[in-house]
Parts: C-alpha cells; sequence; structure tokens
C-alpha cells in the first residue's frame, strides 16, 4: 500500500507530472486525466487543488521561478565592468549547460521550446521574468563600464545587450539539449562568451582582463523562470 502523501506533496507530484506532460505534449495536446494518471492521484485530486488546466500551467511558473544562489551571489556585487562580465559568464553557463540539468529542469525547458509552437505565452511570460530579474543587474553594470571606459563607442543599450547575451547561449543551450553535435560550430565556449561580450561592446582589453571561461564550472540551476 503506498504512503499517503502531504497536501503540498499531493500537489507538488501533480504540477512535477504535469511540466513532463506538457513539455512532451505541449499544453492543448495534454489532459487533465493524463495529469491525474501520470501523478497517481484521481482526476477529481487535480481539480481539487488547481480549478483549471491554465491554472495548473500558471502554477509552473512559480515553480520554476525561483532565484538561483549563483545570481544571488551577483545582486550582492557593486556595479563594475567586472560584475558586468561575470553577469555574461552565468548566463551563458546557464544556457550553454543545459545538457547536464536535472531531467525536472530539462523538462521545464523542453516545455518552454514547446510553447513556441502553441501560443508563446510561458516562452514570453519567462523570458520576461528572467530580464526583469537581470535588468536591475546589467542596466548599472553597463553604465559603470562605460564611466569606467570598458565600453566601445557602439555599446547597444541595456535592453539591446540582454537580448543578446541570453538569446544566443539560450539557441546553443537548446541545440545541445536535442542532442545535436557541435552545435556551437566548432567554436569553442572561451570563443562564444568573448563573442558574446564584443557584441555587447565590451572592449578587449577588459574582456583579457576579467573574462575567465570556465569560471562557472557546475551546471547551475535555472536563474529564473526560463528554465
Amino acid at each position: 500500500m503506498k504512503p499517503r502523501l502531504a497536501s503540498a506533496e499531493r500537489r507538488q507530484s501533480i504540477v512535477d507530472a504535469a511540466v513532463l506532460l506538457f513539455a512532451r505534449k505541449g499544453f492543448s495536446g495534454t489532459t487533465t486525466r493524463q495529469i491525474a494518471e501520470a501523478a497517481g492521484v484521481s482526476e477529481a485530486l487535480v481539480f481539487k487543488y488547481f480549478a483549471s488546466k491554465t491554472a495548473l500551467y500558471e502554477a509552473i511558473f512559480a515553480d520554476c521561478g525561483e532565484v538561483n544562489s549563483a545570481l544571488q551571489q551577483l545582486q550582492q556585487m557593486p556595479p563594475s565592468t567586472k560584475a558586468l562580465v561575470e553577469i555574461v559568464e552565468n548566463v551563458f553557463a546557464h544556457f550553454t549547460q543545459l545538457d547536464q540539468w536535472t531531467e525536472r529542469d530539462q523538462a521545464h525547458h523542453r516545455l518552454f521550446l514547446h510553447s513556441l509552437l502553441e501560443d508563446g505565452e510561458f516562452a514570453r511570460t519567462g523570458l520576461n521574468a528572467f530580464a526583469d530579474c537581470l535588468m536591475p543587474l546589467l542596466e548599472p553594470c553597463l553604465e559603470a563600464a562605460r564611466a569606467a571606459g570598458d565600453l566601445t563607442p557602439q555599446a547597444p543599450s541595456a535592453r539591446a545587450a540582454f537580448w543578446f547575451m541570453a538569446q544566443t547561449p539560450l539557441m546553443l543551450g537548446s541545440l545541445a539539449l536535442t542532442g545535436t553535435e557541435h552545435a556551437m560550430g566548432g567554436f569553442s565556449h572561451d570563443e562564444m562568451l568573448r563573442g558574446i561580450l564584443r557584441g555587447i561592446g565590451v572592449r578587449e582589453e577588459a574582456i583579457s582582463l576579467y573574462c575567465h571561461p570556465g569560471r562557472v564550472e557546475a551546471p547551475p540551476a535555472p536563474l529564473a523562470a526560463t528554465g
């Protein structure tokens, strides 16, 4: 006889089952009955915790929206060129190590990708949450780097810099997650990371001084609601 789960554990088991099914079948292709079966509960119990499938979808946002320790450490750093480079390094490591995440965290990202094939709401909400999380760090660091003379005159705006530094490794990580070999086209992590820093306007001297590829060694848990 299976032990009875506490209310919070039952609720979490339903959320976990929904993530895996939504990631595999998409939101519209998944039924509450399938979720109940995967979670090992009745469909009535699913509706006890979640009034609708949409409510369950929304609960997944909260489930994957926690900020990890790496980002918490970055939040404690005073704005500087060094902090800017470390932000980029962490975002790069976050996405390009997708294939090393836990199955549960990978399922969150597969759900993000599947969302792009449907209405895009999960992907859009996740990316906006990620931007809201990082922009308060990125903007003052870019200003500090500009004041220190570490940015080129062609450096993009903070918003443009964010999307460039996030979406490039996001694509690389997504390719690696699907098992695609040579996702970076033969370029090393070092070359790709330095290319992103150049793309947001960091001068070569500052890159040489502050960029340390491989500094983020362990695959980090998702930084925010993208994963």
